[in-house]
């Protein structure tokens, strides 16, 4: 592994690291993976917010200039093309981020991965070449909700479960007090009668259940504490990508998951982030997506 390497997985550990120390830390990662939604990998994405954690949408330099008709500058002062034209006194560089593409080598029976570095630029770091570099829109701009009620979560998560074979029980009466549940045996989705915005979130973080947890595999029992953490952590950035907060609620659940395992927290933590993605996937949270449901 070269130095650059090096430096790049040292530096992804560390960060690691501090999210299991700082669960306030981690919530901000959430909230920047809620809104960076670029279907890059769990790694690449979380250079992104090491590196830029305003970023909105990255490329390449040449896929700036090629495919979107933009340039990124030289200076993001000044905003001038070339280093020749800057007149600031000093040249500010916009910040390059790394990201790592893996290229796979089959050698006789063994298939070996190594790791190849390369650097994306923000679009806040770039201008537009002609009237088409104006044009560049993040294509997963979120579903706007009609208030801040989440109905239409509501309806599109009973359209996938109903799709999905499975019963969605919505304002039933739970005993045992808690806010909803999944039960793989009867198939079915229970959210308890709360204020509808409640039941969204509920339905949210069932449906992480309902992905990552009903697999026969899966210990539940002794895996409780890490399961329900995990759900919250999706409710929680399925939420704030629709530009509602449960902050406050979600805290409670993730101030008590800490995994001393690097490894295994690191696991988790991308199957919240890709579940979120599924999520945001599967019931068409971004504009249009009611059409695709």
């Amino acid at each position: 592994m070269n130095q650059v390497l090096e430096n790049i997985t040292k530096d992804l550990n560390n960060k690691l690291e501090n999210f299991q120390a700082d669960e306030k830390e981690l919530l901000e990662y959430l909230e920047f993976q809620s809104r960076f939604y670029q279907g890059r990998s769990f790694r690449n994405s979380l250079l992104v917010f090491m590196y830029k954690p305003s970023a909105e949408i990255v490329a390449t330099y040449k896929q700036w200039k090629n495919d979107h008709n933009r340039i990124v500058v030289a200076c993001i002062v000044c905003r001038e093309f070339a280093n020749a034209k800057c007149t600031c006194e000093e040249i500010t560089k916009p910040v390059r981020i790394p990201q790592l593409r893996p290229i796979i080598i089959e050698e006789e029976d063994e298939k070996k991965i190594f790791y190849r570095s390369f650097n994306v630029f923000d679009i806040s770091d770039t201008e537009p070449l002609n009237d088409e570099g104006l044009r560049v829109l993040n294509p997963n701009t979120p579903l706007i909700l009609n208030g801040s009620d989440g109905g239409e979560i509501l309806m599109l998560a009973s359209i996938f479960i109903e799709k999905s074979g499975w019963d969605y029980h919505l304002s039933r009466p739970i005993p045992s007090g808690a806010n909803g549940y999944t039960l793989k045996e009867n198939k079915e989705i229970v959210i308890a009668p709360n204020p509808i915005k409640q039941q969204a979130k509920t339905t949210i973080h069932e449906l992480a259940h309902f992905h990552l947890h009903i697999d026969d595999e899966f210990d539940y029992l002794n895996c409780r504490g890490l399961a329900e953490v995990q759900a919250e952590s999706v409710a929680f950035t399925v939420f704030k990508f629709l530009g509602l907060d449960s902050s406050d609620y979600s805290l409670k659940y993730i101030k008590g998951w800490a995994s001393d395992d690097l490894k295994e927290f690191k696991d988790s933590l991308k199957e919240i982030v890709e579940t979120s993605q599924r999520i945001i996937k599967d019931l068409g949270l971004t504009e249009g997506g009611l059409n695709n449901v």
